[in-house]
Protein backbone atom coordinates (compact mmCIF):
# COMPACT_ATOMS: atom_id res chain seq x y z
CA UNK A 1 0.00 0.00 0.00
CA UNK A 2 1.11 3.44 -0.41
CA UNK A 3 1.66 6.62 2.64
CA UNK A 4 0.27 9.85 2.54
CA UNK A 5 4.42 10.92 1.99
CA UNK A 6 4.19 8.41 -1.47
CA UNK A 7 6.43 5.17 0.47
CA UNK A 8 5.20 1.45 0.12
CA UNK A 9 4.41 -0.35 3.08
CA UNK A 10 4.47 -4.14 2.54
CA UNK A 11 1.16 -5.31 4.73
CA UNK A 12 0.70 -9.32 4.94
CA UNK A 13 -2.67 -10.32 5.31
CA UNK A 14 -3.27 -14.09 4.88
CA UNK A 15 -6.78 -15.05 3.07
CA UNK A 16 -8.48 -16.31 6.46
CA UNK A 17 -7.12 -13.76 8.83
CA UNK A 18 -9.34 -12.89 11.11
CA UNK A 19 -10.72 -9.27 11.44
CA UNK A 20 -8.78 -8.59 14.24
CA UNK A 21 -5.36 -9.49 12.65
CA UNK A 22 -6.96 -7.72 9.53
CA UNK A 23 -7.40 -4.45 11.83
CA UNK A 24 -4.16 -5.11 13.87
CA UNK A 25 -1.60 -4.70 10.70
CA UNK A 26 -3.41 -2.27 9.04
CA UNK A 27 -3.34 -0.37 12.55
CA UNK A 28 0.38 -0.45 12.54
CA UNK A 29 1.49 0.34 9.00
CA UNK A 30 -1.54 3.29 9.24
CA UNK A 31 0.03 4.88 12.61
CA UNK A 32 3.53 4.69 11.32
CA UNK A 33 3.08 5.48 7.67
CA UNK A 34 0.20 7.88 7.76
CA UNK A 35 -2.26 6.00 5.78
CA UNK A 36 -3.97 7.82 2.86
CA UNK A 37 -5.28 5.64 0.71
CA UNK A 38 -4.38 1.87 1.23
CA UNK A 39 -5.76 -1.47 -0.75
CA UNK A 40 -7.15 -3.76 1.45
CA UNK A 41 -6.40 -7.91 0.44
CA UNK A 42 -8.91 -9.10 -1.93
CA UNK A 43 -11.21 -11.72 -0.04
CA UNK A 44 -11.75 -14.74 -1.98
CA UNK A 45 -14.60 -16.48 -0.31
CA UNK A 46 -17.90 -18.55 -2.28
CA UNK A 47 -19.99 -18.07 0.74
CA UNK A 48 -22.86 -16.65 1.55
CA UNK A 49 -20.82 -13.84 4.06
CA UNK A 50 -19.02 -12.95 1.28
CA UNK A 51 -21.13 -9.26 1.42
CA UNK A 52 -21.00 -9.45 4.78
CA UNK A 53 -17.29 -9.68 5.53
CA UNK A 54 -16.78 -6.92 2.82
CA UNK A 55 -18.99 -4.55 4.84
CA UNK A 56 -17.28 -5.66 7.78
CA UNK A 57 -13.65 -4.96 6.75
CA UNK A 58 -14.57 -1.77 5.23
CA UNK A 59 -15.57 -0.40 8.83
CA UNK A 60 -12.62 -1.78 10.11
CA UNK A 61 -10.23 -0.10 7.36
CA UNK A 62 -12.59 3.23 8.72
CA UNK A 63 -11.69 2.34 11.94
CA UNK A 64 -7.79 2.22 11.45
CA UNK A 65 -7.87 5.76 9.35
CA UNK A 66 -9.83 7.69 12.32
CA UNK A 67 -6.94 5.63 14.96
CA UNK A 68 -3.75 6.68 12.25
CA UNK A 69 -5.74 10.36 12.43
CA UNK A 70 -6.24 10.74 15.70
CA UNK A 71 -2.48 10.08 16.42
CA UNK A 72 -1.25 11.84 13.61
CA UNK A 73 -3.22 14.97 15.61
CA UNK A 74 -2.02 14.41 18.72
CA UNK A 75 1.80 14.20 17.57
CA UNK A 76 1.54 16.81 15.63
CA UNK A 77 -0.03 18.91 18.29
CA UNK A 78 2.96 18.17 20.75
CA UNK A 79 5.27 19.65 17.67
CA UNK A 80 3.02 22.62 17.45
CA UNK A 81 3.59 22.95 21.41
CA UNK A 82 7.29 22.57 21.17
CA UNK A 83 7.48 25.53 18.77
CA UNK A 84 5.91 27.75 20.43
CA UNK A 85 8.14 27.28 23.32
CA UNK A 86 10.82 27.54 21.23
CA UNK A 87 9.70 31.03 19.32
CA UNK A 88 9.24 32.34 22.88
CA UNK A 89 12.83 31.21 23.63
CA UNK A 90 14.16 32.65 20.42
CA UNK A 91 12.42 35.89 21.20
CA UNK A 92 13.91 36.09 24.59
CA UNK A 93 17.61 35.77 23.46
CA UNK A 94 16.78 38.69 20.92
CA UNK A 95 14.88 41.24 22.98
CA UNK A 96 15.81 44.32 20.37
CA UNK A 97 13.83 42.48 17.60
CA UNK A 98 10.77 42.82 19.71
CA UNK A 99 11.08 45.99 21.94
CA UNK A 100 13.87 47.81 20.46
CA UNK A 101 15.05 51.57 21.74
CA UNK A 102 12.08 50.96 24.08
CA UNK A 103 13.63 48.67 26.08
CA UNK A 104 13.76 48.96 29.61
CA UNK A 105 16.12 46.83 31.87
CA UNK A 106 15.32 43.93 34.33
CA UNK A 107 12.00 41.90 34.51
CA UNK A 108 9.61 44.42 32.58
CA UNK A 109 11.46 44.23 29.64
CA UNK A 110 11.57 40.73 29.61
CA UNK A 111 7.75 40.78 29.86
CA UNK A 112 7.54 43.20 27.42
CA UNK A 113 9.58 41.09 25.08
CA UNK A 114 6.94 38.21 25.90
CA UNK A 115 4.13 40.12 25.28
CA UNK A 116 5.11 41.23 21.15
CA UNK A 117 6.35 37.51 21.26
CA UNK A 118 2.71 36.06 22.26
CA UNK A 119 0.77 38.63 20.15
CA UNK A 120 2.30 37.94 17.19
CA UNK A 121 2.13 33.85 17.63
CA UNK A 122 -1.42 34.53 18.33
CA UNK A 123 -2.38 36.09 14.99
CA UNK A 124 -0.29 33.86 12.94
CA UNK A 125 -1.96 30.94 14.36
CA UNK A 126 -5.42 31.91 14.80
CA UNK A 127 -5.82 31.48 18.38
CA UNK A 128 -6.32 33.90 21.61
CA UNK A 129 -2.93 35.04 23.28
CA UNK A 130 -4.61 33.00 26.29
CA UNK A 131 -4.43 29.87 24.13
CA UNK A 132 -0.67 30.72 23.22
CA UNK A 133 0.30 30.89 26.76
CA UNK A 134 -1.82 27.83 27.93
CA UNK A 135 0.44 26.05 25.01
CA UNK A 136 3.68 27.89 26.40
CA UNK A 137 2.61 26.62 29.68
CA UNK A 138 2.24 22.69 28.84
CA UNK A 139 4.69 22.66 26.77
CA UNK A 140 6.98 23.99 30.12
CA UNK A 141 5.37 21.62 32.18
CA UNK A 142 5.87 18.58 30.36
CA UNK A 143 9.00 19.13 29.22
CA UNK A 144 10.11 19.92 32.89
CA UNK A 145 8.03 17.22 35.03
CA UNK A 146 6.43 14.86 32.44
CA UNK A 147 8.48 13.39 30.75
CA UNK A 148 6.84 10.27 30.35
CA UNK A 149 3.76 11.57 29.18
CA UNK A 150 4.92 13.91 27.29
CA UNK A 151 6.87 10.91 25.25
CA UNK A 152 2.94 9.25 24.69
CA UNK A 153 2.10 13.23 23.33
CA UNK A 154 4.35 12.89 20.95
CA UNK A 155 4.38 9.59 19.92
CA UNK A 156 0.48 10.20 19.35
CA UNK A 157 -0.77 7.45 22.10
CA UNK A 158 -1.98 10.65 24.69
CA UNK A 159 -4.74 13.05 22.61
CA UNK A 160 -3.87 17.06 23.49
CA UNK A 161 -7.61 16.55 25.58
CA UNK A 162 -5.83 14.41 28.06
CA UNK A 163 -3.04 16.05 28.29
CA UNK A 164 -4.39 19.29 29.22
CA UNK A 165 -6.29 17.27 32.19
CA UNK A 166 -2.86 15.74 33.07
CA UNK A 167 -1.22 19.35 33.34
CA UNK A 168 -4.06 20.88 34.78
CA UNK A 169 -3.60 18.45 37.57
CA UNK A 170 0.10 18.55 37.78
CA UNK A 171 0.57 22.45 37.90
CA UNK A 172 -1.05 22.28 41.15
CA UNK A 173 0.96 19.70 43.02
CA UNK A 174 4.07 20.97 45.09
CA UNK A 175 7.23 22.33 43.11
CA UNK A 176 10.35 21.22 43.86
CA UNK A 177 11.59 24.81 43.45
CA UNK A 178 9.20 26.83 45.67
CA UNK A 179 10.38 28.05 49.24
CA UNK A 180 9.25 25.84 51.66
CA UNK A 181 8.75 22.68 49.88
CA UNK A 182 10.89 19.18 49.89
CA UNK A 183 12.52 19.36 46.62
CA UNK A 184 12.68 15.21 47.34
CA UNK A 185 9.71 14.47 48.16
CA UNK A 186 7.96 17.19 45.32
CA UNK A 187 9.89 14.95 42.93
CA UNK A 188 8.93 11.42 43.93
CA UNK A 189 5.29 12.70 43.81
CA UNK A 190 5.67 14.20 40.28
CA UNK A 191 7.50 11.12 39.07
CA UNK A 192 4.56 9.16 40.37
CA UNK A 193 2.03 11.30 39.03
CA UNK A 194 4.24 11.34 35.44
CA UNK A 195 4.44 7.29 36.06
CA UNK A 196 0.56 6.39 36.82
CA UNK A 197 -0.93 8.98 33.70
CA UNK A 198 1.50 8.29 31.16
CA UNK A 199 0.31 4.10 31.43
CA UNK A 200 -2.96 4.86 32.28
CA UNK A 201 -4.20 8.08 29.81
CA UNK A 202 -4.25 5.90 26.19
CA UNK A 203 -7.01 3.74 27.39
CA UNK A 204 -9.50 6.31 29.53
CA UNK A 205 -12.03 8.26 28.39
CA UNK A 206 -11.06 12.26 29.14
CA UNK A 207 -13.89 12.20 31.45
CA UNK A 208 -12.58 9.09 33.54
CA UNK A 209 -9.18 10.15 33.13
CA UNK A 210 -10.33 13.71 34.82
CA UNK A 211 -11.51 11.54 37.73
CA UNK A 212 -8.30 9.29 38.44
CA UNK A 213 -6.13 12.25 38.33
CA UNK A 214 -8.01 14.71 40.77
CA UNK A 215 -7.87 11.46 43.31
CA UNK A 216 -4.26 10.93 42.63
CA UNK A 217 -3.47 14.60 42.96
CA UNK A 218 -5.40 14.46 46.32
CA UNK A 219 -3.32 11.43 47.38
CA UNK A 220 0.39 13.06 46.59
CA UNK A 221 -0.63 16.36 47.32
CA UNK A 222 1.23 17.55 50.93
CA UNK A 223 -0.06 20.59 51.55
CA UNK A 224 -3.84 20.66 53.26
CA UNK A 225 -6.72 20.72 51.66
CA UNK A 226 -7.96 23.89 53.76
CA UNK A 227 -5.28 25.99 52.72
CA UNK A 228 -5.48 24.80 49.04
CA UNK A 229 -9.40 25.97 49.05
CA UNK A 230 -8.17 29.31 50.83
CA UNK A 231 -5.95 29.77 47.61
CA UNK A 232 -8.23 28.54 44.78
CA UNK A 233 -11.47 30.79 46.54
CA UNK A 234 -8.92 34.18 45.66
CA UNK A 235 -9.11 33.19 42.03
CA UNK A 236 -13.34 32.98 41.84
CA UNK A 237 -14.97 34.87 39.29
CA UNK A 238 -18.18 34.86 36.36
CA UNK A 239 -17.84 35.21 33.19
CA UNK A 240 -20.36 35.42 29.66
CA UNK A 241 -19.40 33.32 26.37
CA UNK A 242 -21.15 34.62 23.71
CA UNK A 243 -23.43 31.34 21.49
CA UNK A 244 -25.52 31.30 18.50
CA UNK A 245 -29.33 33.05 17.60
CA UNK A 246 -29.43 35.61 20.94
CA UNK A 247 -28.06 33.12 23.35
CA UNK A 248 -25.27 32.93 25.47
CA UNK A 249 -23.17 30.63 28.29
CA UNK A 250 -23.48 32.28 31.96
CA UNK A 251 -20.76 30.83 34.35
CA UNK A 252 -19.00 31.18 37.57
CA UNK A 253 -16.64 29.76 39.60
CA UNK A 254 -17.61 30.18 43.36
CA UNK A 255 -16.92 27.29 46.25
CA UNK A 256 -18.55 23.84 45.93
CA UNK A 257 -20.74 24.17 48.88
CA UNK A 258 -22.23 28.12 47.36
CA UNK A 259 -22.74 26.29 43.65
CA UNK A 260 -24.49 23.57 45.31
CA UNK A 261 -26.73 25.72 47.26
CA UNK A 262 -27.70 27.81 44.79
CA UNK A 263 -28.12 25.38 42.15
CA UNK A 264 -30.33 23.89 45.03
CA UNK A 265 -32.44 26.72 45.34
CA UNK A 266 -32.61 27.21 41.78
CA UNK A 267 -34.10 23.56 41.41
CA UNK A 268 -36.78 24.03 44.07
CA UNK A 269 -38.15 27.55 42.78
CA UNK A 270 -38.18 25.30 39.27
CA UNK A 271 -39.96 22.64 40.68
CA UNK A 272 -42.71 24.74 42.23
CA UNK A 273 -43.37 26.33 39.03
CA UNK A 274 -43.64 23.05 37.04
CA UNK A 275 -46.61 22.20 39.59
CA UNK A 276 -48.56 25.49 38.29
CA UNK A 277 -51.51 25.29 36.32
CA UNK A 278 -50.99 25.86 32.26
CA UNK A 279 -47.41 25.78 33.07
CA UNK A 280 -45.49 24.38 29.14
CA UNK A 281 -42.00 25.12 29.82
CA UNK A 282 -39.36 22.37 30.42
CA UNK A 283 -37.69 21.80 34.28
CA UNK A 284 -34.59 22.76 32.26
CA UNK A 285 -36.06 25.82 30.85
CA UNK A 286 -37.34 26.99 34.38
CA UNK A 287 -33.96 26.33 36.10
CA UNK A 288 -32.56 28.82 33.50
CA UNK A 289 -35.68 31.39 33.86
CA UNK A 290 -35.30 31.20 37.74
CA UNK A 291 -31.53 31.70 37.74
CA UNK A 292 -31.88 34.97 35.30
CA UNK A 293 -34.60 36.25 37.02
CA UNK A 294 -32.97 35.89 40.31
CA UNK A 295 -29.77 37.67 39.39
CA UNK A 296 -31.49 40.42 36.99
CA UNK A 297 -34.57 41.21 39.26
CA UNK A 298 -36.29 41.57 36.41
CA UNK A 299 -39.99 42.84 36.74
CA UNK A 300 -39.19 43.68 40.67
CA UNK A 301 -38.51 46.75 42.21
CA UNK A 302 -34.73 45.31 42.72
CA UNK A 303 -34.76 45.34 38.84
CA UNK A 304 -31.30 45.72 37.04
CA UNK A 305 -30.81 48.96 35.34
CA UNK A 306 -27.30 48.43 34.05
CA UNK A 307 -26.65 50.06 31.05
CA UNK A 308 -26.38 48.04 27.98
CA UNK A 309 -25.32 49.38 24.75
CA UNK A 310 -26.96 48.18 21.70
CA UNK A 311 -26.28 49.86 17.79
CA UNK A 312 -29.71 49.74 16.26
CA UNK A 313 -30.18 50.37 12.70
CA UNK A 314 -32.51 53.20 12.07
CA UNK A 315 -35.41 51.11 10.26
CA UNK A 316 -34.90 48.18 12.52
CA UNK A 317 -36.72 50.46 15.23
CA UNK A 318 -39.18 52.06 13.20
CA UNK A 319 -40.94 48.46 12.16
CA UNK A 320 -43.71 46.77 14.09
CA UNK A 321 -42.92 45.58 17.59
CA UNK A 322 -44.98 41.98 16.54
CA UNK A 323 -42.74 41.82 13.26
CA UNK A 324 -41.12 38.66 12.21
CA UNK A 325 -37.72 39.64 12.41
CA UNK A 326 -38.27 40.84 8.47
CA UNK A 327 -40.47 43.76 8.93
CA UNK A 328 -43.56 41.96 7.64
CA UNK A 329 -45.42 42.27 10.62
CA UNK A 330 -48.63 43.54 10.84
CA UNK A 331 -50.55 45.33 13.41
CA UNK A 332 -52.21 43.33 16.30
CA UNK A 333 -56.12 43.51 16.67
CA UNK A 334 -57.68 44.70 19.55
CA UNK A 335 -58.29 40.83 19.92
CA UNK A 336 -54.96 40.07 20.01
CA UNK A 337 -54.33 42.98 22.23
CA UNK A 338 -56.55 41.65 24.79
CA UNK A 339 -55.35 38.16 24.41
CA UNK A 340 -51.59 39.75 24.77
CA UNK A 341 -52.78 41.67 27.92
CA UNK A 342 -54.07 38.43 29.35
CA UNK A 343 -51.02 37.12 28.86
CA UNK A 344 -48.67 39.04 29.80
CA UNK A 345 -50.43 38.87 33.54
CA UNK A 346 -48.92 35.72 34.59
CA UNK A 347 -46.13 36.06 37.09
CA UNK A 348 -42.46 35.38 36.13
CA UNK A 349 -39.79 33.26 38.56
CA UNK A 350 -40.07 35.95 40.74
CA UNK A 351 -43.87 36.04 40.86
CA UNK A 352 -43.31 39.25 39.49
CA UNK A 353 -45.32 40.58 36.11
CA UNK A 354 -44.01 40.27 32.88
CA UNK A 355 -43.30 43.05 30.52
CA UNK A 356 -45.68 43.37 27.82
CA UNK A 357 -43.42 44.29 24.15
CA UNK A 358 -42.89 48.01 23.80
CA UNK A 359 -44.35 50.12 20.86
CA UNK A 360 -41.66 50.91 17.84
CA UNK A 361 -39.75 54.19 18.77
CA UNK A 362 -41.59 57.19 16.92
CA UNK A 363 -40.19 58.27 13.83
CA UNK A 364 -40.03 61.64 15.15
CA UNK A 365 -37.63 60.92 17.83
CA UNK A 366 -35.11 60.02 15.38
CA UNK A 367 -35.35 63.04 13.26
CA UNK A 368 -36.89 60.97 10.37
CA UNK A 369 -40.09 61.62 8.81
CA UNK A 370 -42.69 58.24 9.52
CA UNK A 371 -42.82 55.77 6.29
CA UNK A 372 -45.33 53.11 7.09
CA UNK A 373 -45.14 49.99 9.26
CA UNK A 374 -44.04 47.58 6.35
CA UNK A 375 -40.31 48.58 6.68
CA UNK A 376 -37.40 45.88 5.87
CA UNK A 377 -35.57 45.83 9.08
CA UNK A 378 -32.03 44.70 10.41
CA UNK A 379 -30.45 42.68 13.24
CA UNK A 380 -29.51 44.77 15.85
CA UNK A 381 -25.79 44.85 17.75
CA UNK A 382 -25.46 44.16 21.69
CA UNK A 383 -22.42 45.10 22.35
CA UNK A 384 -19.66 42.83 23.56
CA UNK A 385 -21.89 40.15 21.73
CA UNK A 386 -23.10 40.69 18.61
CA UNK A 387 -26.00 40.50 16.79
CA UNK A 388 -29.50 40.14 18.04
CA UNK A 389 -33.06 40.03 16.93
CA UNK A 390 -35.20 43.21 16.28
CA UNK A 391 -37.87 42.66 18.86
CA UNK A 392 -35.04 42.20 21.36
CA UNK A 393 -34.32 45.08 20.22
CA UNK A 394 -37.23 47.17 20.33
CA UNK A 395 -37.71 45.78 23.54
CA UNK A 396 -34.30 46.73 25.33
CA UNK A 397 -35.01 50.37 24.00
CA UNK A 398 -38.15 50.38 25.38
CA UNK A 399 -37.21 50.12 28.73
CA UNK A 400 -33.87 51.80 28.59
CA UNK A 401 -33.94 55.28 31.04
CA UNK A 402 -31.96 57.12 28.05
CA UNK A 403 -30.75 56.40 25.05
CA UNK A 404 -28.20 57.90 22.81
CA UNK A 405 -28.93 58.17 19.23
CA UNK A 406 -26.43 56.50 17.23
CA UNK A 407 -27.75 56.03 13.18
CA UNK A 408 -26.61 53.49 11.23
CA UNK A 409 -26.64 53.28 7.05
CA UNK A 410 -29.43 50.41 6.28
CA UNK A 411 -27.10 49.69 3.22
CA UNK A 412 -23.74 49.21 4.16
CA UNK A 413 -24.02 49.24 8.29
CA UNK A 414 -21.66 52.62 8.71
CA UNK A 415 -22.11 55.48 11.93
CA UNK A 416 -23.91 58.00 10.08
CA UNK A 417 -24.25 60.61 13.06
CA UNK A 418 -24.71 60.39 16.88
CA UNK A 419 -25.53 63.38 18.96
CA UNK A 420 -22.96 65.25 20.01
CA UNK A 421 -9.72 70.57 21.48
CA UNK A 422 -9.20 69.16 24.47
CA UNK A 423 -6.58 65.64 25.13
CA UNK A 424 -9.64 64.03 26.48
CA UNK A 425 -12.44 63.12 24.35
CA UNK A 426 -15.61 64.31 25.14
CA UNK A 427 -18.15 61.56 26.27
CA UNK A 428 -19.92 62.02 22.47
CA UNK A 429 -16.80 61.54 20.84
CA UNK A 430 -16.46 58.28 23.02
CA UNK A 431 -19.48 57.12 22.17
CA UNK A 432 -18.96 57.62 18.74
CA UNK A 433 -15.21 55.58 18.64
CA UNK A 434 -17.49 52.49 20.41
CA UNK A 435 -20.16 52.75 17.77
CA UNK A 436 -17.21 52.70 15.29
CA UNK A 437 -15.03 49.88 16.89
CA UNK A 438 -16.86 47.68 19.22
CA UNK A 439 -13.83 46.26 20.52
CA UNK A 440 -10.57 46.68 20.99
CA UNK A 441 -8.69 47.07 17.57
CA UNK A 442 -5.89 44.87 18.55
CA UNK A 443 -6.37 41.85 15.94
CA UNK A 444 -8.50 38.72 17.64
CA UNK A 445 -9.00 40.85 20.94
CA UNK A 446 -12.73 40.64 22.10
CA UNK A 447 -12.53 43.15 25.39
CA UNK A 448 -15.06 45.00 24.47
CA UNK A 449 -14.25 49.02 23.84
CA UNK A 450 -16.51 49.87 27.33
CA UNK A 451 -13.13 48.03 29.22
CA UNK A 452 -10.57 50.15 27.19
CA UNK A 453 -8.48 52.78 27.20
CA UNK A 454 -9.53 55.32 23.78
CA UNK A 455 -5.71 55.89 22.60
CA UNK A 456 -4.86 58.39 20.36
CA UNK A 457 -3.48 57.11 17.05
CA UNK A 458 -0.71 59.08 16.46
CA UNK A 459 0.56 60.74 19.84
CA UNK A 460 -1.38 63.61 21.53
CA UNK A 461 2.04 65.02 22.23
CA UNK A 462 3.45 64.25 18.52
CA UNK A 463 0.46 66.89 16.96
CA UNK A 464 -2.39 63.73 17.15
CA UNK A 465 -5.74 65.34 16.99
CA UNK A 466 -8.25 64.33 19.47
CA UNK A 467 -10.88 63.33 16.36
CA UNK A 468 -12.76 60.38 15.15
CA UNK A 469 -10.41 59.90 12.53
CA UNK A 470 -7.31 59.53 15.48
CA UNK A 471 -8.99 57.95 18.05
CA UNK A 472 -9.51 53.93 18.62
CA UNK A 473 -10.34 51.31 21.55
CA UNK A 474 -6.96 49.16 22.76
CA UNK A 475 -7.51 47.59 26.05
CA UNK A 476 -4.80 48.17 28.81
CA UNK A 477 -3.12 45.21 28.03
CA UNK A 478 -2.60 45.92 24.07
CA UNK A 479 -2.35 49.85 24.82
CA UNK A 480 0.88 48.83 26.70
CA UNK A 481 2.07 46.66 23.95
CA UNK A 482 1.80 49.31 21.40
CA UNK A 483 3.86 51.44 23.25
CA UNK A 484 6.55 49.59 24.91
CA UNK A 485 7.46 46.97 21.71
CA UNK A 486 7.82 47.17 17.95
CA UNK A 487 4.09 46.48 17.35
CA UNK A 488 3.29 49.70 15.56
CA UNK A 489 -0.68 51.19 14.50
CA UNK A 490 -1.33 52.83 11.80
CA UNK A 491 -4.78 54.35 10.28
CA UNK A 492 -6.17 53.67 7.00
CA UNK A 493 -7.63 56.37 4.67
CA UNK A 494 -10.80 55.22 4.90
CA UNK A 495 -10.35 55.41 8.99
CA UNK A 496 -9.38 51.56 9.61
CA UNK A 497 -7.04 50.37 11.89
CA UNK A 498 -4.11 48.40 10.93
CA UNK A 499 -0.91 46.90 13.19
CA UNK A 500 2.00 45.90 12.03
CA UNK A 501 4.42 42.88 13.78
CA UNK A 502 7.42 43.24 14.87
CA UNK A 503 8.60 40.78 12.26
CA UNK A 504 6.98 43.24 9.70
CA UNK A 505 3.48 41.82 8.95
CA UNK A 506 0.75 44.00 8.85
CA UNK A 507 -2.48 42.66 9.91
CA UNK A 508 -5.86 45.06 9.24
CA UNK A 509 -8.03 44.60 12.50
CA UNK A 510 -11.62 42.51 13.03
CA UNK A 511 -14.20 44.11 11.17
CA UNK A 512 -17.23 45.90 12.89
CA UNK A 513 -20.20 43.58 13.16
CA UNK A 514 -22.54 45.66 11.92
Amino acid sequence: MQTAGGTAIDVFVEHDSSLLEIEAAFLVAGARGRVSSPELPAFERGDDRSSEIGGERDFVFAMVKATAAAANAAAAMSCQIDAVCEALDAAQASPEAFVGPFARQGRESAEFVRRAAVAELAVELGVSEATVNRYAETGRLLQTRLPRVREGFAEGSISYAKVRIIVEQASTLPDPDAPGVDPAFARQALQAFDESMSALAPALTPVKLRIKARSLREKLHDEPLAERHRRAKAERRVWVDPAADGMAWFGAHIPADVAYRAMARITANAQNLAGLRREERTLAQLKADVAADLLTGDGTAHEVRAVVNVTVPVLTLLGDGDGDGNGNGQSKSKRDRHRTSKRDRNRNSNGAAHHSAPAPIPAAFLGLEPTGSHLPTQPATLEGYGPIDPVTARRLCGRAPSLYRVLTDPVNGAVITVDRTSYRPPADLKRLVAARFSTCTFPGCARPTDACDIDHSDAWEQGGTTSIHNLAPLCRHHHRVKHNTRWALSRTPAGGVQFTSPSGVTHDTDPPPF
